[in-house]
């Protein structure tokens, strides 16, 4: 009887010291930001707030997003991350991925629901971000995708004006070439054939 007592208080507290305690508010966001997977998986596990903000107003998507953790923003992702959030300033974590050079994640995003054009508090958008930083790549992938060539930053710069006021020519000339592009006049539509030749007149 004795034995069986102590083996069910020792199933007890094994339980008790073996289960995980609750997500600490914020630990998400650290855990992306520092690109540990496994320890995010594992808080999210325990019920931690996909979507959760740090002091900042920072996600854990936008943590990896700025610093290039392209599997945990793959995985985050996954789960339902809200897309559009913005941090203290602004940012989304397209933004961020865009301002920092990191392909991989701004074809993650992209390749989701998400707004192309929003502005931060300079009213930078992510295509002004990677113009004006030198990402050529991403120029490319987000004009194909639709961002928009016009939007200007509080001080009336383009894109296209950003690239060309920290030289960046290249990224100029793939965004003027684009410009270019869009104001060209639709061909007219083409003239309908008759599906079957016209029989000539009957002869007089």
């Amino acid at each position: 009887m004795k034995k069986f007592k102590f083996n069910a208080l020792k199933d007890v507290f094994k339980r008790v010291h073996t289960q995980q305690k609750p997500a600490t508010p914020g630990a998400l966001v650290e855990a992306a930001t520092r690109g540990d997977l496994e320890t995010v998986k594992s808080l999210l596990a325990n019920g931690a707030n996909l979507n959760e903000k740090d002091k900042s107003n920072n996600t854990a998507l936008m943590g990896a997003a700025q610093h290039g953790h392209t599997e945990v923003a793959r995985f985050l992702i996954e789960q339902g991350a809200l897309l559009n959030e913005k941090d203290k300033n602004g940012s989304t974590a397209l933004i961020w991925a865009a301002h920092w050079g990191h392909k991989e994640i701004v074809d993650l995003l992209i390749a989701k629901d998400i707004v192309l054009n929003e502005k931060d508090r300079w009213e930078y958008t992510a295509l002004m971000w990677a113009a004006h930083n030198g990402h050529a790549e991403i120029v490319r992938a987000l004009i194909d995708k639709g961002a928009s060539l016009q939007e200007q930053e509080k001080r009336g710069y383009t894109a296209q004006n950003l690239a060309e006021l920290v030289r960046h020519p290249e990224i100029a000339q793939i965004i003027k070439e684009a410009v270019a592009k869009q104001q060209q006049p639709s061909p007219p539509p083409a003239e309908s054939q008759p599906s079957q030749p016209i029989a000539p007149p009957p002869a007089p």
